[in-house]
């Protein structure tokens, strides 16, 4: 049964499409408003867990959960911050 748009049908399952675009959303908003990126690295780690072995984005989202999940993690986040006090004091 095809659902409305915006809408997903009742027993299925998101594609990895769904999981990569979350991701992107969340590390967008994780820059712009400094939140937490556990939502970014959970949407990145779904997405690799669905994707095919040949998607041309795996490499790159896989670098970015290795980047993430790194010992300095607390260092990404506050160069993220300084670019956004950066960007907002233009």
């Amino acid at each position: 049964m095809p659902s409305r748009p915006g809408r997903v049908c009742a027993g299925s399952k998101p594609g990895p499409a769904l999981w990569k675009d979350l991701g992107i959303a969340y590390d967008v908003l994780a820059r712009v408003d400094g939140q937490d990126p556990t939502r970014v690295v959970l949407a990145y780690q779904r997405f690799v867990e669905r994707a095919a072995a040949d998607d041309p984005d795996l490499p790159r989202v896989r670098r970015i959960l290795e980047e993430a999940t790194a010992p300095n993690l607390g260092a990404i986040i506050r160069r993220r911050m300084a670019a956004k006090r950066a960007d907002s004091a233009k």
